[in-house]
């Protein structure tokens, strides 16, 4: 079962992957071969975005946060520590586009009121915040 929405970039197909852990892995357009596969701490991958220029964004979820992850789109390996989303107001399906100046932009596909959170906005952004 998908858990995210598969992401083409140039010729890969990055898609999230179910297993004994979450992971995220990257296919040839061309010839079906297996380019990356990155776990991404075995999170469950809820979006996946076109980032900056030869990066790929990805939204994971742990048992207690979120967090935000930039890859090198020919690797799959992290650009840099994951940022993590404190309190921020992500439902169960989530769909993010691309980086903007501002930040992504989450929209929240399922229900938005109840599920024990209370009312969840249908879009929101974020900034990067540098310390806590």
């Amino acid at each position: 079962m998908l858990t995210a929405e598969p992401l083409i970039s140039g010729d890969l197909l990055i898609i999230p992957v179910s297993g004994k852990k979450e992971a995220l892995s990257a296919y040839s357009l061309t010839d079906g071969h297996r380019v990356w596969r990155t776990g991404l701490g075995g999170e469950r991958v809820l979006a996946l975005a076109p980032g900056r220029p030869g990066e790929v964004d990805v939204l994971t979820r742990s048992a207690y946060w979120s967090y935000l992850w930039r890859l090198d789109v020919g690797t799959g390996a992290p650009e840099q520590e994951s940022a993590v989303l404190r309190d921020a107001a992500l439902g169960e399906r989530v769909a993010m586009f691309a980086d903007r100046p501002g930040g992504p932009v989450f929209v929240n596909l399922g229900e938005t009121a109840g599920a024990g959170h209370g009312d969840l906005p249908a879009m929101f952004s974020v900034k990067p915040v540098r310390g806590w």
